[in-house]
């Protein structure tokens, strides 16, 4: 690249990892979706069947795609991905059997996992979500808890005096 020329390919600025659940258990997948959307850390989507994922031209790209192991079991072959990939799995025995049939794939996570066991997976799988912003989620609470004690305060006062 010469001085004063652009780069011919666009390359995306990643503030927040996509991810991109393929289940086709809503539950599970609005589950894991509102899951990683509850501190705006991460852009999750969901797909339920193989036809539903982005094309690879589209404006949205994932970076990571969560696979439900139910999605092989109704699929024959393999699961090629241009991403980095997790199974997700009830048990570590289909685990065992799914993984090979996702050559993308990093590791398997239970379908039902804690924040931080998820977190640290897509770590894993190259993920990284920005820091947290704790400062605002702290003046936050805090204003909450002094809402709350004032209209405590409030309450009291009003039934001492009827």
């Amino acid at each position: 690249m010469k001085d004063g020329q652009a780069s011919a390919v666009p390359r995306r600025q990643i503030s927040k990892p996509h991810v991109l659940i393929l289940s086709p258990h809503s539950a599970i997948a609005e589950g894991l979706v509102r899951l990683l959307s509850l501190d705006g850390r991460y852009d999750a989507r969901r797909a339920s069947t193989l036809a539903e994922l982005p094309e690879p031209d589209s404006r949205w790209q994932a970076d990571v795609v969560l696979v439900d192991g139910s999605v092989l079991r109704n699929a024959p072959g393999v699961l090629s991905l241009p991403v980095p990939a997790l199974l997700l799995s009830g048990t570590r025995e289909d685990a065992d059997e799914y993984l090979p049939r996702v050559p993308s794939a990093k590791g398997w996570l239970r379908k039902d996992p804690t924040y931080p066991e998820l977190e640290r997976a897509l770590a894993a799988a190259g993920a990284i979500a920005p820091p947290l912003t704790r400062p605002r989620a702290r003046m936050i609470a805090i204003a909450l808890f002094a809402v709350i004690l004032i209209l405590a305060a409030i309450a009291v006062i009003w039934l001492a005096f009827n």
